[in-house]
């Protein structure tokens, strides 16, 4: 995980999805807003941001939002992760905020 280029000593995987993961398990009527974007110049890397995203979704994905309405109910993202996308290629449904 990155901030602009600073490493935060964290990654997307068990140290951000498996927290938020958990918290909705443990407060199943609460939703998750997470804006995504490739914030750091890839170096040495042998997939894409997007691809990697997705790997990460194989795995975590269970309570990531895939509904088809880009503007949902509450009901129908209650205890989700609603991913706000900023990059092409990915698995899970953009969400228009107003």
């Amino acid at each position: 995980m990155h901030y602009g280029s600073f490493f935060l000593h964290s990654y997307f995987g068990n140290d951000v999805m498996g927290v938020i993961n958990k918290f909705l398990q443990d407060n199943p009527t609460e939703t998750v807003f997470m804006r995504l974007k490739n914030e750091y110049t890839p170096v040495n890397n042998t997939r894409s941001f997007a691809d990697t995203f997705n790997s990460y979704m194989a795995t975590y994905g269970s309570t990531v939002y895939k509904g088809t309405d880009q503007n949902p109910r509450l009901s129908s993202i209650r205890g989700k992760v609603v991913i706000m996308d900023n990059f092409p290629g990915t698995s899970v449904t953009p969400i228009i905020c107003i």
